[in-house]
């Protein structure tokens, strides 16, 4: 099973995938060379995450917070 992270990038880029004007270029890295081709594309990916102890999930649930962005490329 894939880390938590990687799960929600995953989510986000399944639910941007299919958009009218970017279609199915979608990319889960910001790491991407792009030709001009391969515009207008999204580009998905994590800032930071934090995480913590959650009191509320035992013996050792973890509460997170992650920031996702999303960066849209055009010629």
């Amino acid at each position: 099973m894939a880390h938590v992270r990687k799960q929600i990038r995953g989510a986000v880029v399944t639910l941007v995938t299919g958009l009218g004007t970017t279609g199915t270029r979608v990319y889960a890295s910001r790491a991407q060379t792009l030709s001009k081709t391969k515009l207008p594309a999204l580009l998905v990916y994590t800032l930071e995450e934090a995480s913590a102890p959650d009191t509320q999930k035992r013996p050792r649930g973890r509460a997170r917070q992650l920031n996702v962005a999303i960066e849209a490329l055009a010629e």
